[in-house]
């Protein structure tokens, strides 16, 4: 990411601003280490986490016993985080790494806060675009893994672009208006070098959330699980959508994965829109989830494919108006989410969900009609240690199954 050079440079100037002056640090478990100078006014953060995991996955035909079992050994994520806050020139920046995977760069982005409701963000982060739990990082998930909705229709959910965040108080409650102006491209989107640029034009985007009972206390807004235990009702319903003006990844979050044509033989993509609605109640430690998506393409006419036969590029073959769900996830689906958090610091947690794709008699559609369940178990040792249970069960109306069960330890430094 070339803006991570930016906000590198920001770091290495707020340090030396800092040491240059009285300062104070401070590590509390489970937020990471704390520099402080100048009475607060200049903030700096290191901090990360770790999951090792366990996992085995069995694949079947449902009317067999016959079953392929594979096991894993990995680290999930070994994430990197390193941020400030400079409240006099109202700056933000974080950068966010995990070298678990082959692209290690998650988050680098500044925010500039208008005032404690209104900010503006450049860089790559975090969308508020997607669904609700894609909004939350990946050591705040309420199980080990994201829910299927989510595995589907979102990659990392993380993107480039300049993002606008506000609310505010009315009498009937509390509004969230967000919007975005995204590359469409999702992380990383410029590419390993010169030769590989983006496709497609931009994403356009944004979430309105309303809290008819006030926001959520303090630490508890970015999970979906009640982990302060709230002592009265909250409540969050929310709509996201999106439109991704030349779309060349099956979710939106890539480029260059397919490409298509017009009838001059130049490069032509559809577009891809998504629209989210979601719910999401939290009361005395019980929490429920309720998410749906549906997406769907159009700007279809006149858009051909190649054969590639004989090395050939020429597009001689018109793109059939099913056939895009072949290069798209189209259709819908929906999660419905269940939790409880004892006051020992036990979690158990159950969901189901199904999808639907668009075009049902396409055998080649990328998103499938399946049902799938899931039941988590969560011990919370304190604020930096957690153990997590999860088994999942996915039918597919196709004939297959797939079962895992998965334990995973995360520890916040």
């Amino acid at each position: 990411m070339r803006n991570s050079y930016l906000i590198f440079v920001l770091a290495v100037c707020f340090m030396q601003h800092s040491v240059a002056q009285e300062n104070s640090i401070v590590y509390d478990k489970g937020t990471g280490m704390e520099i402080s100078a100048n009475n607060g006014d200049y903030l700096f953060k290191i901090g990360g986490f770790i999951q090792p995991a366990v996992k085995s996955v069995s694949d079947g035909i449902l009317s067999f016993e016959d079953t392929k079992s594979e096991q894993t050994f990995k680290s999930k994520a070994s994430v990197f985080m390193l941020s400030g806050t400079m409240k006099n020139e109202k700056l933000r920046f974080l950068i966010m790494t995990d070298f678990s995977l082959d692209t290690p760069m998650q988050e680098a982005w500044v925010a500039y806060d208008f005032s404690k409701n209104a900010s503006i963000t450049f860089g790559q982060m975090l969308s508020f675009t997607n669904n609700r739990e894609m909004m939350y990082r990946e050591n705040n998930l309420q199980m080990n893994d994201r829910s299927a909705l989510s595995q589907s229709f979102s990659n990392s959910g993380r993107e480039f672009g300049v993002f606008v965040q506000t609310n505010f108080d009315s009498p009937i409650g509390v509004f969230a208006p967000m919007v975005a102006i995204t590359s469409g491209d999702g992380k990383n989107s410029f590419g390993i070098d010169s030769r590989d640029v983006d496709k497609g034009k931009y994403k356009f985007g944004g979430r309105l959330d309303y809290y008819p009972f006030g926001s959520f206390s303090v630490g508890n807004q970015n999970t979906s699980s009640d982990i302060v235990k709230e002592n009265k009702l909250k409540w969050v319903l929310g709509a996201a959508g999106s439109m991704n003006n030349g779309a060349s990844n099956e979710v939106g979050e890539g480029h260059g994965d397919f490409i298509l044509y017009d009838a001059n033989g130049l490069e032509s993509f559809p577009n891809y829109n998504k629209l989210y609605f979601d719910s999401l109640i939290k009361y005395n430690g019980f929490s429920m989830l309720f998410e749906y998506v549906d997406s769907w393409a159009d700007s279809l006419d006149e858009i051909y494919t190649t054969d590639g036969a004989n090395g050939s590029n020429n597009a001689d073959l018109i793109l059939s108006p099913t056939q895009i769900s072949n290069y798209m996830v189209l259709g819908n689906q929906y999660n419905f989410q269940l939790g409880y958090l004892t006051n020992n610091g036990l979690s158990i947690d159950i969901r189901y969900g199904e999808s639907t794709q668009e075009f049902e008699a396409n055998q080649n559609s990328i998103l499938e009609a399946s049902k799938n369940f899931a039941a988590g178990l969560t011990k919370y040792f304190n604020n930096n240690i957690k153990l997590q249970f999860l088994y999942n069960n996915t039918k597919y109306d196709y004939g297959i199954k797939t079962t895992s069960a998965e334990v995973l330890m995360q520890i916040v430094f």
